[in-house]
């Protein structure tokens, strides 16, 4: 495997608990009052139940509710339902689900109850655990029934980073039958929001002619994609989430025998996690007769110092 020193240090920041802090956001019109929010702090991998408590002033018989979420500028839902029926609703990229839990109406005036479903994923990004939740309720008529936000925050011995760069370590994946062989990679590091071409180069013991490529990338365990297409025609290929986006340049083909160029496009957003910054790209390219003609694996790393 080839490699390059880059400048920085990754120290790992221990996952603990995500606490919770809220406030009531209704006004005088609002028939709801929170007084209290439990649990305020759980684990992630934990399915647990975020219940508001407080008091109501009018029989609820009816109505809607909306929970916007919102985590690192990346996570942005808004879900919406009725307020007497129980729904679930998932994250993206199999980061965990929330979940309205359903009022059993009518209700009666007096104590209030608002009960949020929240489970995230054991492995979430320390970035992506810290955000907002917040949950209205309106009835039939329109009046305002309670308002609630939540502020989650992931607790992390270290959890501010002062500097990074994406370091590329790579190889080539090719046997004895491929026709390509990859003996240079550049660039070896890139920022995060860098539009950058990163072009494998070595030799190539036959003429291309035409084929088909294939890119798959795996990133901390939630991002899995497999793109394919033509050798010879230039595609790009976006990331969920506004992530980033990844590309094949395209061959001009016929390409002759002699020196190979395998031309990837790839851009990370500048405020992608750490954790989803580093992860494998890996590209191979088979010949339209079936012949294997090149096969590169890069492994990204996000180099990062947190104080």
């Amino acid at each position: 495997m080839k490699s390059m020193q880059v400048a920085g240090f990754v120290t790992a920041a221990s996952a603990s608990t995500i606490g919770l802090t809220w406030s009531d956001c209704g006004d005088s019109s609002t028939h709801g009052k929170v007084t209290d929010l439990q649990p305020t702090s759980f684990s992630p991998g934990d399915d647990v139940t975020i219940e508001g408590t407080g008091t109501l002033d009018t029989t609820i018989t009816g109505g809607s509710f909306e929970i916007k979420m919102n985590a690192d500028g990346l996570i942005h839902e808004d879900w919406k339902g009725d307020v007497c029926e129980a729904k679930t609703f998932s994250l993206p990229l199999g980061l965990g689900k929330v979940s309205w839990g359903g009022m059993s109406c009518p209700v009666a005036a007096g104590t209030l109850s608002v009960p949020l479903g929240v489970k995230l994923a054991a492995s979430i990004p320390a970035s992506l655990a810290s955000g907002t939740i917040a949950a209205t309720a309106t009835a039939t008529n329109g009046d305002n029934l309670v308002c609630v936000n939540a502020q989650m925050a992931k607790q992390a011995e270290r959890q501010v980073e002062v500097s990074s760069t994406i370091g590329l370590t790579w190889s080539d994946c090719g046997d004895s039958s491929t026709h390509g062989k990859v003996t240079d990679l550049q660039p070896t590091s890139f920022s995060p929001g860098d539009d950058v071409t990163i072009e494998g180069t070595g030799t190539l013991d036959t003429t291309i002619t035409g084929g088909s490529f294939e890119i798959k990338m795996n990133a901390a365990g939630l991002i899995h994609e497999d793109w394919k297409g033509d050798v010879c025609e230039a595609k790009t290929f976006s990331l969920p989430l506004g992530l980033g986006k990844v590309s094949w340049g395209g061959m001009s083909c016929p390409v002759a025998a002699g020196t190979l160029s395998v031309p990837l496009g790839v851009q990370l957003s500048a405020s992608i996690p750490a954790s989803l910054a580093s992860g494998t790209i890996a590209a191979t390219a088979t010949a339209t007769n079936g012949d294997s003609l090149v096969c590169v694996n890069a492994q990204m790393a996000k180099q990062s110092i947190l104080v």
